[in-house]
């Protein structure tokens, strides 16, 4: 099952008049973007990688008509110094002012090697990376290298495959090509249309992992284009609308990217809103409100004990634009809605334009004490909080009077309950990458958010990975697999965290001018001072 696919990545900017420079740290994989510094970030042999930096090429790229390709693109060339003193063209896809995109050659020697680029007679300084011999980044549509990834759904005796979507989902058991770069050197002509074959048996042993299980991959090799890789699999029977898809070779994890699962194909169906439409969503985007009752704490050992709660009343109103990893629920703010699974640098979105919802909001609580939420200050219309002095378990009201400009008036009721219990020994400050980390607790109601992140310090820059996993509140545990923490950098002194987040109650509500109304309880515990080694 092969298929040819054509990708670029178009970068405009106006032709800066000097001589080239990259960028520190300027050069990542071309199709995940992943920050130098994280242990996915070293570009692999015959992989197509990105430059980024400035004057480094016209304004606007010459198309690549044919093979064979050239080494020289608009009067741009990339020249390599390898870990083995040889030096080497790569092969331009892409140049622009800002960005350029090229081969690796797959003879580039294993270790550090340095980059230069010259336009217009004039060499920037070198730029050192790191080359292995595998490390796969997976295309995603946003070209971000994070949310709905770029996957075709197989279709049979058929030259048109549908892009895997919210509403062109796969069936379990179709056939479905994930698309990337990275997976290994090749031999050969690397100017010449590419020789499809499995590079498997050439690479460390290689894992796919689809909504936290592992998945047998059908092949896994170039495509038809130029430095792309495409990874051939059966959908499992996981349905969701934000599945996680990872490739490990090795212990080297890619950038984490989601495909659509549904019964019967088509629009798939997030399981806490089931009444939303993706075609909507697709089409128009989403008016979404979201209230929010909070309690923070910060969990610390004994003697001292957990710290006294942080209480927030929260709401937030606005536009939200297909393709970011949004969908109406918690699960997908936070990139992922599969049980049992874990994503990884997929962080909560915020709206691309907001919605003013009127004032005054006001908030009784079971006692009937009320408490108003206001605009902060230098926020823009759209966001609400206040600090209530308790938030006991009970039923929540809030109303936001006569509406605003752009949603209408609403009522939305709540039932809070009494709030999780982390449960984990004390002090859990150590995280080693190479054992599974099992996190446990007590009582709580709904969904249970596992995440972890990590810092270190690169080339005098911080970089950093954030793991989400779900669980439902009633398993009372959840073990978090060594690929996903494989995904972290090891952490400077106490610069990692671990939080358990539990939104226990989710109840919708409806206004004009809104899509999607909702109303969450949402209890937060977090460990500071975590070190990942």
């Amino acid at each position: 099952m092969v298929k040819w696919i054509c990708l670029s990545w178009m970068v405009f900017a106006m032709v800066a008049g000097a001589q080239p420079a990259i960028t520190t740290n300027g050069i990542v994989n071309a199709a995940s973007s992943a920050p130098v510094g994280l242990p996915n970030s070293s570009i692999a042999q015959g992989s197509m990688f990105s430059i980024y930096g400035t004057a480094m090429g016209p304004a606007s790229s010459p198309p690549l008509l044919s093979f064979p390709l050239q080494k020289t693109l608009g009067g741009v060339t990339v020249q390599i110094q390898d870990a083995s003193g040889a030096t080497r063209q790569a092969i331009p896809l892409y140049v622009g002012p800002t960005q350029i995109n090229a081969i690796l050659p797959s003879a580039t020697a294993v270790g550090t090697a340095t980059a230069t680029v010259t336009y217009s007679g004039a060499t920037s300084a070198p730029a050192s990376f790191t080359v292995v011999k595998s490390s796969f980044g997976i295309l995603a549509l946003s070209q971000g290298g994070s949310g709905p990834g770029i996957v075709l759904n197989y279709v049979a005796n058929s030259t048109t495959w549908p892009v895997n979507t919210i509403i062109t989902s796969a069936q379990p058991g179709q056939s479905v090509v994930l698309w990337g770069t990275g997976l290994g050197p090749v031999t050969g002509d690397e100017t010449v249309a590419p020789v499809q074959s499995d590079l498997r048996s050439g690479l460390d042993p290689m894992t796919l992992w689809v909504g936290g299980q592992q998945v047998k991959i059908d092949y896994a090799g170039r495509s038809t284009s130029a430095g792309q890789d495409q990874i051939n699999f059966v959908a499992p029977n996981i349905p969701g609308c934000w599945v996680p898809v990872m490739l490990q070779i090795g212990n080297v994890v890619s950038n984490t990217v989601t495909i659509s699962i549904a019964p019967s194909g088509g629009m798939c169906q997030d399981p806490t809103v089931p009444t939303l439409n993706p075609v909507v969503v697709e089409a128009n985007g989403l008016k979404e409100g979201s209230l929010l009752l909070e309690q923070y704490t910060i969990h610390q050992p004994p003697p001292t004990g957990d710290s006294k709660p942080t209480l927030v009343a929260s709401a937030e109103f606005g536009m939200y634009a297909w393709p970011s990893p949004l969908f109406p629920s918690s699960q997908a703010g936070m990139g992922i809605d599969t049980y049992g699974a874990c994503t990884v640098n997929a962080l909560a979105i915020g709206p691309t334009s907001l919605l003013d919802a009127g004032s005054p909001m006001t908030l009784t609580g079971p006692d009937g004490a009320t408490t108003t939420l206001t605009q902060p200050r230098l926020y823009p219309q759209g966001f609400y909080d206040a600090v209530p002095n308790a938030l006991p378990a009970g039923v929540y009201t809030l109303k936001n009077g006569s509406g605003g400009k752009d949603v209408g008036s609403f009522t939305a009721s709540l039932t809070l309950p009494a709030p999780f219990t982390w449960t984990n020994p004390d002090p859990l400050t150590v995280i080693d990458r190479t054992l599974p980390q099992t996190f446990t607790w007590a009582g709580g109601s709904g969904d249970v958010f596992i995440i972890g992140s990590s810092s270190a310090l690169v080339n005098r820059a911080y970089v950093g990975a954030t793991f989400t996993c779900l669980a439902k509140a009633s398993d009372g545990k959840f073990t978090v697999p060594t690929y996903v923490l494989a995904a972290l950098p090891a952490s400077y002194t106490n610069a990692a965290g671990l939080e358990l987040l539990n939104y226990a109650v989710t109840t919708t509500f409806s206004a004009n001018g809104l899509d999607l109304g909702l109303f969450q309880a949402l209890f937060a515990t977090q460990e500071q001072n975590v070190n990942v080694y």
